[in-house]
């Protein structure tokens, strides 16, 4: 079996119907126009358990080869109580959201988790002002050069480091349709940006 990605939603290839026999896979409904099982993207997770429950062979074609950051030479300095915000939200599975007063440096406590996770990055805002904010960050305390989509850009991020082209972060103003986005990361400004943490692929965590 194939698990494909199209439209926002998954398709299950599979040229023996023998294999999806049985209890309802999450999510997924029979679709004529193709003869194939389709299901929300955000079933992803759900359903690779689902599969490997039932020992069915498959490939996952979702969310490909998983994307890497460089390595950070030098971590992101943090106060006692950030390094326990970041410690609960990795023991949480890295989803969760940080709630901290202004000013007490939940920008920083963002960027520490960009670069313990390692993965390429959203970084969602809702002002022109915490977007241009973000975007000095990222340079400054990372050293990546990120996207940005919203205010007349559109365009994905780049590390710097080693003059690698490995995926950065992108920051997104006014975000309302990401598309599939897998092995991400999302960073919120504000918690109204995103509720639960979304995704088509992997379920990312979300920081306000």
């Amino acid at each position: 079996m194939r698990l494909i990605f199209d439209r926002g939603t998954i398709v299950l290839l599979s040229t023996s119907n023998t294999e999806l026999t049985g209890a309802k896979l999450p999510g997924a409904l029979w679709d004529s126009r193709i003869a194939a099982l389709r299901c929300p993207a955000r079933y992803h997770d759900e359903l690779i358990a689902e599969l490997v429950r039932r020992h069915v062979r498959f490939t996952d074609e979702v969310a490909g080869t998983p994307a890497r950051l460089p390595t950070i030479s030098e971590p992101v300095e943090l106060r006692p109580y950030q390094e326990a915000a970041l410690a609960a939200w990795e023991l949480a599975g890295r989803q969760g959201t940080a709630v901290l007063p202004t000013g007490s440096g939940k920008t920083r406590l963002a960027l520490a988790a960009i670069a313990r996770a390692g993965v390429p990055t959203l970084c969602l805002v809702p002002t022109l002002v915490l977007l241009e904010q973000w975007m000095g960050s990222l340079r400054e305390t990372l050293r990546i050069e990120p996207g940005q989509l919203g205010d007349g850009e559109h365009r994905t991020g780049r590390s710097r480091w080693r003059r690698s082209r490995a995926p950065g972060a992108t920051c997104i103003a006014w975000a309302t349709s990401l598309g599939c986005l897998s092995s991400t990361r999302f960073i919120t400004s504000e918690p109204a940006c995103a509720t639960r943490p979304w995704t088509c692929a992997r379920p990312p965590g979300a920081w306000a």
